[in-house]
């Protein structure tokens, strides 16, 4: 899609998303946790889309820096050949200036002042006011619900006709700077829809899930002996693929369903989270560091491994990097064939991984990283969601 059409349809989604936004504002029900939710995600929405329609730019501010980089890179080997203070300053200007602009917060806001110029100015829409004859949120708004199908028409147009496969859109949306944020807007703006779906469903009483799931940690789950966070980390991975893969698979209707993927999207937000927890705390200066430690190190791995033997969860012996249980090709991330997101069994594996982490954060004596249990709890309750939304008939 040439880029005037690509900003053009950004902007006509940016507009429908605010129109929606405040049509679910202005009903005076901002306190329930779902609506409150939704419009979280549909505020964090206008961000990517505007990001995504200066992405281009991205790459012309790093030519620009690396160029600048070279060119005091020269004039500071002049300068140092020549003994000359100006030229040296004037070097490590440049130089200076070349690494703020590679670094990636000054990439972040040289596309969003780039995206906002492109962009036309959004409009602020009139929110209708809470009247007797307009009773508050009795529906999702048709302008969020045409904003999902302009989104995913503007990310199958800009990877273009010949590319219209869920292999190649899942490369699409991991390399093209464009793709990856259009897939994240439409991830947003998915589990905005299903919030206030939810929402709805909670206020009608005709639903098996207006009830909140509640999922707790079973009092046999065996803490993690391993990195906790390491675990959570490819979880979060893992999660990440089954989401992509199925959101490219609902894009070319192989797969036609925008909740499941949105659920498991907001289980790996909260895997996050928790993993989150563990990078914040104070680390103290690792025994590497102290002089003549090495041998101390490697006595001490020696005596760990003979005690404790390798780390276990409480799904049985820790998987290995290589081998069987992880393969890089076959039934464990597959390119063709059926949609992972329909397996069961990930659904227990998954279950059983977070809920060991649980009871090693529970177990621990920093009151942060117990706080990662609650949202490893929150994990497991998206996790059970969505696999409710799976067809009955498929095992």
């Amino acid at each position: 899609m040439p880029g005037p059409a690509l900003h053009a349809e950004l902007a006509a989604i940016r507009a429908l998303v605010s129109h929606g936004l405040a049509e679910v504002t202005g009903a005076n029900e901002i306190g329930q946790f779902w609506v409150r939710s939704a419009c979280a995600r549909l505020a964090a929405i206008d961000a990517l889309l505007t990001e995504a329609a200066g992405a281009g730019a991205a790459t012309g501010v790093r030519a620009l820096a690396l160029g600048a980089a070279s060119i005091g890179a020269v004039l500071l080997t002049t300068s140092v050949a020549r003994a000359s203070v100006a030229g040296m300053l004037a070097a490590a200007a440049l130089i200076l200036v070349a690494l703020a602009g590679v670094t990636p917060r000054a990439a972040h806001r040289a596309r969003m002042m780039t995206g906002r110029r492109r962009l036309a100015r959004l409009p602020a829409p009139a929110a209708p006011g809470h009247t007797p004859e307009r009773p508050g949120l009795i529906s999702v708004p048709e302008e969020l619900q045409h904003a999902r199908v302009r989104l995913v028409s503007a990310v199958l147009r800009h990877v273009g006709t010949d590319r219209w496969t869920a292999p190649e859109l899942r490369l699409a949306a991991r390399t093209d700077p464009v793709a990856r944020r259009l897939a994240g807007a439409d991830l947003l703006l998915c589990q905005a829809l299903d919030c206030l779906e939810r929402y709805l469903f909670d206020i009608s009483g005709t639903s098996d899930i207006s009830v909140k799931d509640e999922v707790s940690l079973s009092g046999d789950a065996t803490p993690l002996a391993g990195s906790v966070v390491s675990e959570l980390d490819r979880v979060r991975r893992e999660l990440s693929t089954v989401v992509l893969d199925a959101q490219c698979r609902d894009w070319v209707a192989d797969r036609p369903d925008r909740v499941g993927f949105a659920r498991l999207g907001q289980a790996g937000e909260a895997v996050s989270r928790a993993a989150g927890r563990y990078r914040r705390m104070a680390r103290p200066v690792p025994l590497a560091a102290l002089p003549g430690s090495g041998r101390l190190l490697r006595a001490r791995a020696r005596a760990r491994r003979a005690a404790d033997g390798p780390a276990r969860t409480s799904d049985g012996p820790a998987r290995p990097f290589f081998g069987p249980a992880r393969p890089f090709f076959g039934p464990a991330r597959p390119f063709f064939g059926p949609a992972r997101i329909d397996d069961r069994q990930l659904y227990v594996t998954l279950g059983r991984r977070l809920e060991a982490c649980a009871a090693s954060a529970r177990s621990d004596r920093s009151h942060q990283r117990r706080a990662a249990a609650t949202d490893l709890e929150y994990a497991l309750d998206w996790l059970a969601a969505a696999e409710r939304e799976l067809p009955r008939g498929r095992p």
